[in-house]
């Protein structure tokens, strides 16, 4: 038996006091008489001398005793060790993409048979696994019975860029509560001195099932446009060999219908290789890795990309600047940014410097952008104040800028996006039909605002920003792990996913956002229209298996024996409260009796 608060047994200082109450208590003797009409009132008196009575003790004294011990050990917590009660158990799962490395014998494989055997051969109140990928989330809804846990293992398919295993122990520790038993299971060891943190103790177990392989990834692959070629886009892949010896790589490559011939790359032990190529605009590019001789490749999950045609975001602007010289400065930024078609019709962004659009370009998407030249125009060196939340700021920084502007009226609507101070430099508003209406107040002879990388920044928030507001894909591929981002023509989308799995989503704002959390071709139909965009896996920590490797690591203590201490105060506290009814009893039928 140990205790939790020795200190609580200072309360057995209460016995000696108990005893000299005892004690001191003077005793007197009954006498009963007929009447005290006779008797004169005499001083009690005792005899005095050196010797002391001799104490005796009384059942009710022996009783009082027992209740003042039997309280204090109660307040000292006694404790034994007792067969543990079943605790909850909490399953930390590697969600990652190197867990499936492998095929059959991946490391998600083994761990599958372990689990499927420790759920089998212990007891415990209830099940909970959570998967540690780029979020850690809970899976099924917690089961109660070992069948109901390996049933829900089955859903475990790891498929995530990254594995954040330290945020998903604490989401362990915050459901499973102060009893629950943790189990991280990975492909890697743990991190020996951040095993668990200190406030969980023995209460967290790491399982890896790993082995060190060598393997050959593509880690990187970007598809952009080229602009010396209109009919063609420019792609670029790095391949990287986690081994230890030389390989030969031969990049297979499919392009639309058209099976390219393959190129012969060499790959030094631990070294990137980058190969370049052109695609049709229009033709899907599959490249799939074929590794010659007998090198080992643990993952195939890594070995093919696909590359879809990147989605057309130029915006169709038209400029009607009466000014040659603002036009000059304005046409040559907007340019730069390589995302304007200079058009006469149908205009998504108009940039003037008259006053109203012209009848034949107005329209519920047109965005317009006026250049206010007003005079007179005064220099201004700050400072400048930004709306930092506004889109049109990022990255700018107007330090040693003159800005040239006069005290133009804004309208009432506007809010100031730049100001030197109380004067506004870039105002706009934002209209019910989402259109927007900015005002830019600058005049280019007193300033030299368009001779810094301000210049060229500022018109590529601008034009960056309305081709974000256009229905559609932004990129068509992405990176496992990242987010897509699609403009809905219509509030409701229907999104099928690679696996095979069809959603019907709604989305007020006009924006779909998806986590590109499987690899493959996702699709999405909304307003009558169907974008697709690829997901490849290009995760290079996930690919080098080098360091990945199997063990059992920490310990759950007495509780793994299937002891644990248990409090047995309450028991002490009850025989108390027992000796206190039978006190209470006791002595009050010895005055209903006298």
């Amino acid at each position: 038996m140990t205790f939790a608060g020795p200190w609580a047994f200072v309360g057995f200082l209460a016995l000696p006091a108990l005893v000299a109450i005892y004690w001191l208590r003077q005793r007197a003797q009954r006498h009963t008489v007929s009447s005290l009409m006779l008797w004169r009132p005499q001083p009690f008196s005792r005899s005095s001398g050196r010797r002391l009575d001799r104490f005796k003790a009384s059942k009710l004294f022996w009783l009082e005793a027992l209740i003042l011990s039997l309280l204090v050990l109660a307040a000292a917590g006694p404790q034994v060790m007792a067969p543990a009660a079943r605790a909850p158990l909490v399953l930390v799962l590697d969600d990652s993409l190197s867990m499936a490395a492998g095929g059959t014998e991946s490391p998600q494989a083994a761990a599958m048979v372990a689990l499927q055997r420790e759920l089998r051969d212990t007891s415990h109140k209830s099940v909970t696994l959570i998967l540690a990928g780029q979020q850690p989330q809970v899976i099924g809804a917690g089961a109660v019975t070992s069948e109901e846990a390996v049933a829900e293992l089955a859903s475990w398919h790891p498929r995530a860029a990254v594995a954040r295993i330290d945020e998903a122990v604490g989401l362990a520790a915050e459901i499973g509560g102060p009893r629950a038993r943790i189990l991280v299971v990975s492909d890697r060891p743990p991190p020996i001195e951040d095993l668990a943190p200190p406030e969980l103790g023995e209460r967290v177990k790491w399982w890896a099932f790993g082995q060190a392989a060598a393997n050959v990834a593509i880690v990187n692959a970007l598809r952009s446009r080229d602009e010396s070629r209109e009919s063609l886009d420019s792609c670029l892949v790095e391949i990287a060999n986690f081994s230890a010896q030389s390989v030969v790589v031969r990049p297979l490559l499919v392009l639309g219908e058209e099976n390219m011939p393959p190129e012969r790359l060499e790959l030094a032990a631990g070294g990137l290789a980058r190969w370049r190529f052109t695609a049709p605009k229009a033709a899907t590019a599959k490249l799939r890795l074929a590794i010659e001789g007998s090198a080992a490749d643990a993952s195939s999950l890594d070995d093919q990309v696909l590359l879809l045609p990147q989605p057309d975001r130029r915006v169709r602007v038209s400029l009607e600047l009466s000014n040659p010289e603002i036009k000059q400065q304005v046409a040559s930024a907007v340019g730069a940014t390589q995302f304007a078609d200079l058009v006469k019709e149908r205009p998504e962004l108009w940039i003037s410097d008259g006053s109203e659009m012209a009848s034949e370009a107005v329209s519920e998407e047109t965005w317009q952008l006026r250049v206010r030249a007003v005079e007179p125009a005064v220099p201004y060196l700050g400072p400048f104040i930004f709306d930092r939340s506004h889109p049109l700021t990022e990255g700018l920084s107007l330090e040693g800028v003159i800005w040239g502007a006069g005290k133009g009226a804004r309208h009432p609507l506007d809010t100031t996006i730049i100001a030197a101070g109380e004067i506004p430099l870039l105002s706009g508003r934002g209209t019910a039909q989402g259109r927007q209406l900015l005002n830019l107040f600058w005049n280019p002879d007193l300033s030299n605002v368009q001779q810094t990388t301000n210049w060229p920044i500022l018109w590529w928030n601008l034009l960056s920003w309305r081709s974000r507001s256009v229905p559609g894909l932004q990129v068509s591929n992405y990176r496992l792990g990242s987010r897509a981002v699609v403009g809905l023509r219509s509030e409701t989308a229907t999104l099928l996913l690679p696996d095979g799995t069809r959603r019907t989503l709604t989305s007020s704002i006009g924006q779909l956002e998806v986590d590109a959390d499987q690899l493959g071709l996702f699709q999405v139909t909304h307003g009558g229209v169907v974008d697709r965009w690829s997901v490849n896996a290009l995760a290079a920590e996930e690919s080098d298996l080098r360091s990945a490797s199997s063990g059992r690591w920490g310990d759950w203590g007495a509780a793994a024996e299937g002891w644990e201490r248990q409090g047995i105060g309450w028991i002490f506290l009850l025989l108390a409260m027992v000796g206190l009814a039978v006190h209470l009893a006791w002595t009050t039928r010895r005055e209903f009796r006298e």
